[in-house]
């Protein structure tokens, strides 16, 4: 068996974890995100030393490991919106996300053009990466 099937079975065992310690992680004073940031700490360099990454050299794996992790994410956080488009509680992260999103893009965008040297497109794309789209402004429109 390959490297990469045990880290993906690992990933695997981690979710179906969390989904099944679900209430638990609810009642503690920790988000699911605190619990995979430990785990990864826990697992890295600085912990048991398990995950030893290079940039390059495993940057297929990385790139795997991310495209799978964004659906998950956003797949896990629409799981719970519960909330009609036009309900008050789409107010404050609305508010919150879009004079941020929108700010944090055209200024990353005009820093990318006027001290990295970079092209409109390239400057854009920096920005957007780098804008603030945090899914966890999400957990704001779950019925309490």
């Amino acid at each position: 068996m390959n490297i990469e099937a045990v880290w993906f079975l690992l990933i695997g065992a981690l979710f179906v974890l969390m989904v099944v310690s679900k209430r638990l992680i609810d009642a503690l004073p920790m988000t699911g995100a605190m619990v995979y940031l430990g785990v990864g700490f826990l697992i890295g360099p600085a912990g048991l030393g398990l995950l030893k990454l290079d940039l390059y050299g495993d940057s297929h794996l990385l790139r795997l490991a991310t495209e799978a992790a964004l659906p998950v994410s956003l797949f896990a956080v629409g799981m719970h919106l519960r909330v009609a488009c036009g309900h008050a509680l789409w107010r404050l992260p609305l508010r919150l996300a879009a004079p941020a999103m929108l700010l944090t893009i055209g200024l990353m965008t005009a820093f990318g053009l006027g001290f990295l040297g970079l092209d409109l497109g390239a400057a854009l794309l920096m920005a957007a990466a780098l804008a603030p789209t945090d899914p966890v402004l999400a957990n704001e429109l779950r019925p309490r």
